[in-house]
């Protein structure tokens, strides 16, 4: 009987959905509530029957076969799309619009974590982006200082040059957008005249392998290079600021980067910055004198066409340097006195006035490049560059000055540089790689005022091959290189006007091999002959080099400067530890030098000690040593150790001017939180040895006590959608330690900076 009647109910539940008009259907569109954007694959069915529909591409969906009648349309939940319900009277075919709030998933948060081992045979170091951050408004100088190996050869604290493994100046190339950087730097107070806000990739190449960059590469290369052109379509930038309290410094500069919408493949780029501060502070007394002024601007653009690549760059860097006046002095018993003296005789206050003595410089640098990769195992480069500096040098006024106007300085140099550069590089197999390249230069010099230096040119011409092999184990690069350097020179000798010539040639060579052993540990190792020919100063340096507070003297007869070089680098990584150790000697027939002459001279401009270039044989050797262990995932240990032995193997007496040990200990902090808001702190301390390996009677006076700098700095990173902020405070010197550096010229006359806090903040926006 049950059966019967279910069988009856069934039966009529058919009849009455078949006389129904079940044809009709609903059609419309998915969105987001909220920015009415299209919703693809939201699933949308009738409630209480079989009818269901996916929505397409465009945000479309049809429900077909549906009944007249009350109906609930309903948006199910999934990915993407939160649950809806629509009721209605469904009468015929309806279309409607669905607006519904969406959603991306949240995955619980996983990390992957890997690390590359680094093959390449050179033994290279490049500042991280946290780095970067942290010693922005610094000098290139100061900056570089968070390399293994790199210290500064200063003239107090606006002006440092890099120096590596007791190397700098000529002995040291600086790359500015793969141009070779020509400027006055054979002087320790011609710091490089390059600025840091623009250079996002600053790295450092250290031995015998870079030698593709030029013979003058003893020490070693210092590439930088302005970020990567963004691929995004539309404008990006980035812009900082940076406010310290010693010297009351500000500075800041934007940088304006544009993909074209309308011309596929062409790029526009231009930045600016600007520093002011005044008088630096050691911990008891103000540096009169010590303020500087820098503007900085560049504009690029590059264009991509199929396989081709054309550049144009132009940059101006323009700075105003205050001298410390009490590296300035009357008389030879007033400069003995300031040398035996602990502080300045005369003390002064905070100004962010700027008199003489004080420096003026201009560099201007024009780039055009081609790039090329003609198929896939041929590609070449050929660039041409040209820069234009010009220094003023402005004296201490005196009486007996020949310039009485402060608007004209008593000392100028204009260098003129022209450089081109061709490189090709062909792949010969699956292991091996070949590079060919020439280089050349022609340069000229004028001089105005007072004499240092004389007028000359320079032309230069190099060319170099370098083969590649590369396997899963093993890596390895030969290289050769010559070149040939002509020096002409135009001074007054007894009033007659004489034109000296000197030329120059010689061959480099390296040769280099790396080792992996399993999947942490990497051997390096290069030997390699190198040589350079000694700089105009070295050869005619005659008089007052006031930025240095110094008499200089150079020798003719000097001759090329000739080294041999080894290089040993071991690199371990794993999950927790990340441990490098660099050990290098240098063998060198002929090392030109500055040396002490242990006298002090008296000139109308004051007195002022004196010193002498001489070619002696000398040895260098050290170690460089970092280590970063990983205590957990947000705490880090890290150490960093450098020393340099440096030998007048001529006199077996030690060289003056070597830097001394310096060993640096910290603990970080890093934790990333959700949006990718980041939070960094770190605190550490810097012990800088004695400099024990010195002559008592080499120097005007013996080398500063050891020190203990601490230091610390916090930041904060986070986004708002694509923007990426960073503000960060940092500390220098935080005990406010009084402390001499031994590689600051000016260590004769007074202390260094005291404590120094910076507030830095950074905007990414694309």
């Amino acid at each position: 009987m049950k059966k019967l009647i279910l069988t009856t109910i069934m039966l009529g539940w058919v009849i009455f959905l078949y006389g129904q008009d079940c044809s009709l259907k609903i059609s419309g569109v998915v969105l987001d509530d909220h920015t009415e954007e299209i919703v693809v694959g939201a699933k949308v069915a009738v409630k209480n029957s079989f009818v269901k529909a996916v929505s397409d591409s465009s945000g479309q969906f049809v429900l077909a076969g549906l009944c007249p009648g009350q109906s609930q349309l309903v948006c199910l939940h999934h990915v993407g799309c939160e649950p809806f319900k629509m009721n209605f009277n469904l009468t015929g075919d309806t279309s409607v619009v669905i607006r519904t709030e969406t959603h991306f998933l949240e995955l619980d948060e996983f990390k992957i974590e890997f690390f590359v081992l680094d093959k390449n045979v050179l033994s290279t170091a490049k500042l991280s982006e946290d780095e970067r951050f942290n010693r922005s408004g610094n000098t290139l100088g100061k900056q570089l200082e968070a390399i293994p190996g790199v210290s500064t050869l200063s003239t107090g604290n606006s002006i440092s040059k890099p120096v590596i493994h007791g190397l700098h100046s000529n002995r040291v190339i600086l790359l500015n957008n793969e141009i070779r950087q020509e400027g006055q730097q054979w002087g320790s107070e011609h710091a490089p005249e390059v600025d840091p806000f623009l250079s996002s990739d600053i790295s450092v190449i250290k031995g015998a392998s870079a030698l593709r960059y030029g013979p003058e590469a003893i020490g070693g290369v210092i590439s930088v290079n302005p970020p990567e052109w963004k691929k995004k379509v539309g404008w990006s930038g980035n812009a900082f600021g940076n406010f310290s309290s010693n010297g009351r410094q500000a500075a800041s500069g934007i940088l304006l980067e544009n993909n074209s919408k309308k011309i596929n493949g062409l790029f526009f780029r231009g930045h600016v910055s600007a520093k002011k501060a005044g008088n630096i502070a050691a911990p008891n007394y103000f540096l009169g004198n010590t303020g500087l002024e820098e503007l900085n601007f560049s504009l690029a653009s590059k264009y991509e066409h199929g396989k081709h690549e054309w550049a144009v760059f132009y940059s101006r860097f323009s700075t105003e340097l205050g001298i410390f006046s009490g590296a300035h002095i009357g008389n030879l018993s007033d400069l003995q006195a300031a040398i035996n003296s602990f502080e300045p005789a005369v003390k002064s206050d905070f100004t962010y006035r700027i008199s003489s003595p004080k420096q003026e410089i201009k560099h201007d640098l024009f780039k055009l490049s081609w790039n090329t990769r003609w198929n896939k195992i041929l590609s070449s480069k050929l660039s041409y560059g040209y820069q234009q500096n010009d220094r003023k040098e402005f004296d201490t006024p005196s009486i007996f000055s020949s310039v009485q106007d402060s608007t004209i300085p008593d000392f100028r140099l204009q260098l003129y540089t022209h450089t081109v550069d061709l490189e090709v590089t062909r792949i010969l197999g699956k292991k091996v790689k070949s590079t060919f390249g020439a280089q050349g230069l022609l340069q000229g010099n004028e001089r105005a005022g007072r004499y240092l230096v004389p007028n000359f040119y320079k032309n230069q011409i190099g060319a170099f091959a370098l083969v590649d092999y590369s396997s899963k184990k093993w890596n390895g690069e030969g290289g050769l290189r010559y070149d040939v350097v002509q020096l002409k020179t135009f001074l007054y000798e007894n009033n007659l006007l004489i034109k000296p010539e000197h030329l120059y040639h010689d061959f480099s060579s390296s040769l280099g091999v790396s080792r992996t052993f399993g999947h942490h540990l990497v051997l390096k190792s290069s030997v390699g002959y190198a040589w350079r020919p000694p700089s105009i100063s070295e050869l005619y340096s005659d008089g007052l080099h006031h930025g240095a507070a110094a008499i200089e003297t150079g020798d003719r007869s000097i001759s090329e400067e000739k080294s041999i070089q080894g290089n040993l680098t071991g690199i371990y990584k794993s999950r927790n530890l990340n441990a490098q150790v660099d050990l290098y000697h240098l063998h060198f027939m002929n090392f030109i030098y500055l040396k002490p002459q242990n006298e002090l001279e008296l000139t109308i401009k004051g007195a002022f000690p004196s010193f002498q270039y001489e070619e002696l044989a000398a040895r260098f050797s050290g170690i460089d040593f970092i280590l970063n262990y990983a205590f957990t995932e947000s705490w880090m240990f890290n150490t960093k150790y450098s020393l340099v032995r440096a030998i007048n193997t001529t006199e077996n007496k030690f060289l003056v001017g070597i830097p001394s040990d310096r060993w640096k200990n910290g603990i970080s902090f890093s934790r990333t939180f959700s949006n990718e808001r980041i939070i960094q702190a770190e605190i550490d301390a810097e012990y800088a040895f004695k400099q024990e390996r010195f002559e008592t009677t080499a120097d005007y006076s013996d080398p500063p006590s050891d020190y203990v700098l601490l230091n610390g700095n916090v930041n904060y990173q986070f986004k708002v959608k694509e923007n990426k902020f960073r503000i960060g405070v940092v500390i220098e010197n935080a005990l406010n330690k009084e402390y001499r550096n031994y590689m600051n010229r000016f260590r004769y006359y007074t202390a260094e900076m005291g404590r120094n806090v910076s507030l830095k903040i950074s905007y990414e926006f694309i």
